[in-house]
């Protein structure tokens, strides 16, 4: 069924939701944290149906430091602009793989270094797509082809609604 968006928390003289509080959306998300005009910013954590975002936000979106724990396991950790991940940025699978590098408007872009177990690649992006991928000096390859190179790999991003 359809929620209805509640809020719980203080507001300032004009009524605005101001300092802490915690408000269930309409698309039944959950964020508890600091609010500046009505808006999150500040600290604060978000539940939404893929698991848990923890980090710093502006004017309503995720802004700069922020960690997201997803349901399946997976964890990032990195920065954001205007909730997108902008900056650098490490995602860690479930199993245990990792691939640590910088993003762009959301994207992966430039050098990313993919690690699991032994096997470590080094992985050039433009814009999100993989232009080039090599194996790290010293990794070792699980004899697997160039088109089974980490990269395919996805990422889990909260759903949007």
């Amino acid at each position: 069924g359809k929620c209805s968006r509640v809020y719980m928390g203080f507001r300032n003289v004009r009524g605005e939701r101001e300092g802490y509080g915690v408000m269930r959306g309409q698309d039944g998300t959950i964020y508890t944290g600091q609010w500046m005009a009505s808006r999150r910013g500040g600290h604060g954590t978000l539940f939404f149906d893929g698991g848990v975002f923890e980090g710093q936000w502006a004017r309503g979106s995720a802004e700069g430091k922020g960690i997201v724990h997803h349901r399946n396991g997976d964890i990032f950790q990195g920065h954001y602009k205007s909730n997108k991940k902008n900056g650098p940025g490490v995602y860690c699978w479930a199993d245990g793989a990792e691939e640590a590098g910088d993003y762009v408007d959301g994207q992966k872009h430039g050098w990313h270094k993919w690690r699991f177990g032994q096997e470590e690649w080094e992985l050039l992006y433009s814009h999100g797509t993989v232009i080039k991928a090599s194996l790290a000096e010293g990794g070792t390859s699980s004899g697997s082809p160039a088109s089974e190179t980490p990269a395919v790999r996805e990422e889990s991003l909260p759903k949007k609604k």
